[in-house]
């Protein structure tokens, strides 16, 4: 269903896709805001601690960037990339794909059995789909 509207979303705009991301993000963060701070002053007791406001905003400012990019890079692949269903392979494959980049970038990054696992089977579900 997201793909498809998003595919909706992007054949009017097609020369767009700029715009169309910067929209999606201008109406999200007041949908956002409009939880957390009725969360924070409303509620009583608040489901958002003291511990978790304490966290510094700029991890949150680093996440939202990272966040920004990441919608400005689907709404590209969305608007360029004819076949929806290589849209959906390119999305799995970002899995093992941030596990390479995080294990060559950071090197106290370690994986388990399991985790490894996992990204093996979605490289091996992306190589049965495109065979």
């Amino acid at each position: 269903g997201n793909r498809l509207f998003q595919r909706l979303q992007t054949y009017p705009m097609y020369n767009y896709p700029l715009v169309i991301n910067l929209l999606s993000t201008m109406i999200y963060v007041p949908v956002c805001f409009s939880y957390v701070i009725p969360a924070i002053w409303c509620i009583n007791p608040s489901p958002i601690t003291p511990a978790q406001r304490a966290i510094p905003k700029s991890t949150f400012a680093v996440m939202g960037a990272l966040d920004c990019v990441s919608s400005l890079m689907q709404v590209l692949a969305v608007n360029f990339i004819p076949n929806a269903s290589t849209l959906v392979l390119l999305q799995q494959s970002a899995i093992p794909i941030s596990m390479v980049v995080s294990r060559l970038s950071f090197s106290h990054v370690r994986y388990d059995y399991w985790q490894i696992g996992g990204a093996a089977v979605v490289l091996c579900g992306i190589g049965t789909v495109l065979a």
